[in-house]
């Protein structure tokens, strides 16, 4: 699924992401699929867990600190200047149907009951 990675910082975001570069400009967003977004910033359904099971508290610690660790983010305080600002929105693609104005027209004049009109001379 593709998301919308939308950069919030002054600056540019660089990084890799398997090898490839990904810029995203400051203040603008990219169209990238769900993974490489989470690759960067982690999954924000992991990430902001408050429940109480144990076992998504440690999921949820366990991507921070591979985040805080991606970043070079060892202290609380480094984490709002080293983690990019990147913020996660769905985006929906919508399948785009181009049409020729004359074959528009063309469509809208014809009869939808043809086999009704009205034959000359009656």
């Amino acid at each position: 699924m593709k998301v919308k990675l939308i950069n919030n910082d002054k600056k540019d975001f660089m990084d890799k992401y398997n090898g490839r570069p990904i810029v995203i400009p400051a203040g603008k967003a990219a169209i990238v699929e769900d993974y490489i977004a989470y690759h960067f910033i982690g999954n924000p359904e992991i990430i902001n867990y408050n429940g109480e099971a144990d076992d998504k508290i440690l999921e949820r610690d366990a991507e921070r600190k591979r985040i805080w660790l991606r970043y070079g983010a060892f202290k609380p305080a480094d984490r709002a200047k080293k983690v990019p600002k990147l913020v996660i929105e769905p985006f929906e693609e919508v399948d785009i149907k181009i049409v020729d104005a004359k074959t528009e027209k063309k469509e809208e004049a014809k009869d939808e009951f043809p086999g009704l009109k009205k034959k000359k001379g009656k």
